[in-house]
């Protein structure tokens, strides 16, 4: 970018220079709206997935302590189908987590080849006036 930079404003168009800043100006705007969003999402889905996993973990200590007590009346089949659905509740909330992340780098990605784009879309339009260093 602070090639974009560097050859417009030297090229004195002022056109260039416009056209240059408010795409860095854009850029931000979409990366602040974007991270604005996000931070609303994840900031509940971390909540959901401590929530999800404090019993999760409570059940499998307090699963490890009573485990005499378990196989003295044969009832493993019923706990390891609590712990699995436990198990399955945390993992739900995780998966939501993921898929935030991905949401959140794909748009990053969209975000970054619009820079790109503007970019190059800049100097092609002042490589009349760009010269090779001579």
């Amino acid at each position: 970018i602070s090639i974009v930079i560097m050859c417009t404003i030297g090229t004195g168009h002022l056109t260039s220079q416009i056209v240059t800043f408010a795409a860095i100006f854009a850029t931000f705007v979409c990366v602040w709206a974007l991270i604005r969003v996000y931070r609303v999402g994840i900031r509940e889905l971390r909540r959901l997935e401590s929530l999800t996993k404090s019993p999760f973990l409570a059940y499998f200590a307090e699963l490890t302590s009573g485990v005499s007590v378990i196989r003295a009346f044969s009832a493993e089949e019923r706990f390891l189908r609590g712990a699995d659905q436990l198990c399955d509740d945390a993992n739900r909330v995780f998966f939501y987590l993921w898929a935030t992340n991905q949401w959140l780098r794909t748009w990053m990605s969209i975000v970054s080849s619009g820079v790109t784009l503007s970019c190059v879309a800049a100097v092609l339009w002042q490589a009349h006036a760009l010269s090779g260093g001579t």
